[in-house]
C-alpha cells in the first residue's frame, strides 16, 4: 500500500465491518415485580352538601295544651287560665297530598244553669282574638267546642309568619259572682294532615 503524507488520507475507502454469523442467544427471563409503590395521600374534603328541609314533627296529631285540669272563675272580665308560644314553621302547609289543618278545642261548664261560661282565644304578640275560637255555654254538663282555624298572617289568625303566644281566657259573663262558677277543663290545639 503506498504511504501518503499525513492529512492526505481522507480517499482511503475502508472495507465494510462484517457482523459475526452467531446464532441469536434465547430471550432470558422476565425478572421479578418491582415493590409496590407508596399510597397517595388523602385528597382534600369536598365543600359541605346544601342543608336539607326541616323535618316534619311526626307524632301527629300534635297538641299544643293551653290547660288541663278544672280551672274555675267568676269574674266577669276575661281571665287567663293558660298560655302558649306557637312556631309554625316545623309544620308546611302540606305533606305530600295531604293539608295542614289547626283545631281549637275547648271542653266548658257552667256550675249552675242561671250562669254562663264564656272563653276565647287571644294572640297577645298582635293585641287580637284569633277568629273562630269564642265560645258561651250555660250548660251544666260539660260541652266540648271545636272548630277548625284560619291559619295565615292577618289578625285573627293562627300565625305561621312568625312565633306567636297566645292565651286561654275565661269568664262568667252572667251568674252570682259569690256562688257561680265558669268551668273550663281542657282548652288545646291540634296541628294534623288530612
Amino acid at each position: 500500500m503506498p504511504s501518503y503524507p499525513y492529512g492526505f488520507d481522507d480517499d482511503i475507502t475502508l472495507p465494510p465491518v462484517t457482523p459475526g454469523g452467531g446464532v441469536a442467544g434465547p430471550t432470558g427471563a422476565t425478572g421479578p415485580s418491582g415493590p409496590a409503590g407508596a399510597t397517595g395521600g388523602t385528597g382534600s374534603t369536598g365543600p359541605a352538601g346544601a342543608t336539607g328541609p326541616a323535618g316534619v314533627a311526626t307524632n301527629l296529631p300534635y297538641t299544643v295544651q293551653f290547660c288541663a285540669g278544672e280551672y274555675t272563675v267568676s269574674a266577669t272580665s276575661p281571665t287567663r287560665i293558660g298560655s302558649r308560644e306557637i312556631d309554625l314553621s316545623p309544620f308546611p302547609s302540606t305533606i305530600g297530598s295531604k293539608n295542614r289543618v289547626v283545631t281549637f278545642y275547648a271542653e266548658l261548664e257552667a256550675s249552675t244553669g242561671t250562669a254562663s261560661a264564656s272563653i276565647i282565644l287571644q294572640d297577645t304578640t298582635h293585641s287580637t282574638s284569633v277568629t273562630g275560637t269564642s265560645y258561651s255555654t250555660s250548660s251544666t254538663s260539660l260541652i266540648v267546642y271545636s272548630s277548625v282555624l284560619t291559619v295565615g298572617s292577618s289578625a285573627g289568625n293562627i300565625r305561621d309568619d312568625v312565633t306567636t303566644i297566645y292565651e286561654i281566657q275565661l269568664a262568667m259573663p252572667t251568674g252570682d259572682p259569690y256562688g257561680d262558677r265558669a268551668i273550663c277543663t281542657n282548652s288545646r290545639i291540634e296541628i294534623s294532615y288530612v
